[in-house]
């Protein structure tokens, strides 16, 4: 039986141990997609909550609750936001977590102010600074000063929101939150009106996305406030620079939402060259892209940038139009905004009653507690009375017998002597004998097991391993490509390829000159995902690479002997849709022919002297 038990609880110990292993993998796949994908975030972060549900983890559910609650936060679901804080919030104060706490009032705050419920939201950033001060939580007061900050613009008390903001900046700026920081430099500068403010805190930012290449949004964001700065001052030609870097930033990252705002703006942009073809063309991408979005409020500020464009080119009637769009698409936004904000408040107040709920509930079970408890005391105490004047009854006839039988007592005495003089008899056969034979067994069983060859064996599988590592790392970022040029990268790849594959690589070229490094590593990584898509998909055995250069152009190709992808009338896999978007960042063309015993891959790419 004992034996039945032991096994059954090593089993569950097993299962808990691999619930909490799978709750780690998937929560770090969550942590990994904060900052790349909203929707792939919360699909771990719910897994994660799932796993952490079944093995009753409590620390575990707030961690995978925090990281939903921020994916909700970005994606604009507010609703679910709130109610996942309201559980948060109950499991941090369960678990008497104060740092967590902190952030989840911080997050409350944040969910008010998008809401546009700002009071409410200062009273929550308020309360989380409160604690963190208590606490000596001090490495949370630059964000929660930005908050501040923030909420006071909103309401339009710009003094404290600028002292705020400041004091944001210095502390964000000891801990090295740089990414913080920068949304802090941003919010100062459109706190002000004094253009050598706005300037002055817009080349703070610009110092740190220059210093801190990784920070891709908040350069975004900065080329487009940069851009809208310069058009306000007339500095044309410095405003078109920087909506096209940010344009080009939000195409490479695939920030939708963004690259729809910064179409419209350098719609306007174009008005004011006079160049209206270009500013329709931005227009109708600008729509485009936020009628795939769904997002109502940017199709409404889009409908009034058409109605301002028609006006200008002198198309009332048109313009008309659009501005009853523009009012329409207002409107609709307004009755969404105003459902949302419904939907939230029921949500809140539903949640309120909930807790009431549940805490009259706990109160009255703590109550039956109470009064089952004194009942099992009562009983208790009877059943004490009872057994004491038993065992007094019983210790009495005990005493009485114990007299009878002293004589037995002393021949018992006798007979359990001289039984522990036989067991420590026993007791020293057994270690000087039996356990010395055992020693010599263990000496035995631990002879080594592993042979001189089998070492030699390991050794060299771990040596080719490597081998195989390195020469794919190589082919993936040579390290001559930025010391000594594309064609010697090339050379190298062809080499490796060569080498390790069914497939005899050739290249052609006149190239005889540096082509700068960013131009350099594209080329390098197109030619490197067409060669290993040939040798993927191809039955062919020769590829030959052509790089020509035209002085203002390179042309390249790459066409192997195979017998055809059949891509024509096929939409591109993933490889090649990486390759297309390479080549249009360049500003070239790329085009593809294949039949039934050659494919052809024809890249042009215009050089800009």
């Amino acid at each position: 039986m004992l034996l039945i038990l032991f096994i059954s609880l090593s089993i569950q110990a097993k299962k808990a141990n691999s619930v909490e292993g799978d709750f780690t993998a998937v929560f770090a796949k969550a942590i990994f997609f904060e900052n790349v994908n909203d929707d792939s975030t919360l699909y771990y972060a719910n897994n994660a909550f799932k796993i952490a549900l079944t093995s009753q983890n409590r620390a575990n559910q707030l961690d995978a609750l925090l990281s939903i609650i921020i994916a909700e936060i970005k994606s604009a679901k507010y609703i679910e936001a709130i109610t996942h804080c309201q559980l948060a919030t109950k499991i941090s104060i369960e678990l008497k977590n104060i740092d967590k706490h902190i952030d989840v009032l911080t997050y409350i705050g944040v969910v008010y102010q998008s809401m546009g419920l700002s009071k409410n939201a200062l009273e929550y950033i308020f309360e989380a600074k409160k604690m963190a001060d208590e606490y000596k939580y001090y490495n949370k007061m630059g964000n929660l000063n930005y908050y501040l900050g923030s909420i006071y613009k909103d309401l339009g008390d710009l003094p404290k929101g600028i002292s705020y903001a400041r004091e944001s900046v210095s502390q964000l700026t000891e801990k090295k939150e740089q990414n913080n920081v920068f949304k802090s430099y941003i919010l100062l500068a459109n706190s002000f009106e004094n253009m050598d403010s706005i300037q002055k805190y817009l080349n703070l930012a610009e110092s740190l996305t220059s210093y801190y290449q990784n920070l891709q949004y908040e350069r975004m964001i900065l080329r487009n406030t940069q851009a809208l700065f310069n058009e306000a001052l007339g500095n044309i030609k410095s405003s078109r620079s920087q909506y096209i870097e940010a344009i080009t930033i939000c195409k490479l990252n695939g920030y939708r939402e963004n690259l729809s705002t910064l179409f419209n703006n350098y719609s306007y942009l174009m008005m004011i060259e006079g160049k209206y073809d270009s500013a329709k063309y931005f227009l109708d991408q600008a729509l485009k892209i936020s009628l795939e979005v769904k997002n109502v409020d940017l199709e409404a500020e889009i409908y009034d940038s058409y109605c301002d464009y028609y006006k200008t080119i002198g198309e009332y009637r048109i313009a008309l139009n659009y501005l009853a769009f523009y009012i329409e698409k207002n409107e609709e936004y307004k009755d969404q905004q105003r459902i949302k904000e419904s939907l939230f408040l029921s949500a809140v107040f539903e949640s309120d009653q909930k807790e009431k709920e549940l805490l009259m509930k706990e109160n009255h079970i703590s109550q039956l507690k109470i009064s089952m408890l004194g009942m099992i005391v009562l009983v208790f105490l009877f059943i004490g009375i009872g057994v004491f004047f038993r065992m007094k009854f019983r210790l009495g006839k005990i005493r009485l017998e114990a007299l009878k039988k002293g004589k037995d007592l002393e021949v018992a005495d006798a007979l359990i002597t001289g039984q522990d003089v036989e067991r420590k008899r026993i007791a020293m056969d057994l270690h000087d004998g039996i356990g010395a034979r055992f020693g010599s067994l263990r000496l035995l069983v631990s002879e080594p097991a592993y042979s001189t060859e089998r070492v030699t064996e390991i050794n060299h599988a771990v040596d080719t391993i490597y081998e195989e590592i390195r020469n794919i790392s190589h082919r993936m970022l040579p390290p001559q490509l930025e010391s000594k040029g594309l064609i010697s990268a090339m050379n190298e790849m062809i080499s490796t390829m060569n080498k390790t594959s069914k497939f005899e690589v050739e290249m052609k070229t006149n190239l005889d000159r540096r082509l700068g490094n960013v131009l350099e590593m594209n080329l390098f990584y197109i030619v490197y995902e067409l060669v290993n898509n040939a040798i993927k998909h191809s039955k062919g055995d020769f590829i030959v690479i052509q790089i020509i250069d035209h002085h203002d152009e390179i042309q390249l190709s790459v066409e192997d002997n195979g017998s055809g992808l059949g891509v024509k009338d096929k939409p591109y896999g993933m490889g090649l849709n990486n390759i297309k978007t390479r080549v249009e960042y360049l500003g070239g063309t790329f085009f593809i022919e294949t039949n039934e015993s050659v494919t052809q891959f024809f890249v042009e790419i215009p050089i800009k002297i």
